[in-house]
């Protein structure tokens, strides 16, 4: 909290994340203003939040777009990934983008879950209707990496 939040009572309402060394402040501004129901910015915020992690970070990433689930093992049964994390030829992390609010509990994405469970593979979802702020998909995809 700064100099005038302190003597205002007022709460600095930016959080502070760290990426990397350096730190990065989640706002209203820039790539981090909210982006709800715009897929373009939100895949575009993803590429550039991979980049970020791929930049500081030692281990060798390769970032991949529309990844079928039949690479995985998956069946027709199994919603399609936006994206795709390996390293060395191996998954680690997969990404889903939703267009509906309630697009987490369709079977089709259970089921790319469930694949991602059995095979050992990171999943996350981002919902089209949330902010997804670059500084949020950053910090989210690095605590899956490392897990």
């Amino acid at each position: 909290m700064g100099f005038l939040g302190r003597l205002f009572g007022k709460k600095d309402d930016t959080k502070q994340l760290i990426v990397g060394n350096k730190p990065l402040k989640e706002g209203n501004y820039g790539d981090d203003a909210p982006c709800k129901g715009d897929r373009q910015i939100v895949c575009q915020r993803v590429e550039d939040a991979i980049s970020a992690i791929f930049a500081a970070e030692n281990d060798y990433y390769e970032l991949y777009r529309d990844v079928s689930p039949w690479e995985l093992g998956g069946d027709d049964q199994v919603h399609p990934f936006t994206y795709g994390i390996y390293q060395n030829g191996t998954a680690k992390l997969m990404i889903l983008i939703l267009e509906q609010p309630w697009g987490y509990k369709r079977k089709d994405v259970q089921a790319a879950h469930e694949l991602c469970r059995e095979k050992g593979i990171a999943c996350m979802n981002l919902m089209l209707h949330l902010p997804n702020r670059k500084s949020y998909i950053i910090n989210r995809i690095r605590e899956l990496l490392n897990n």
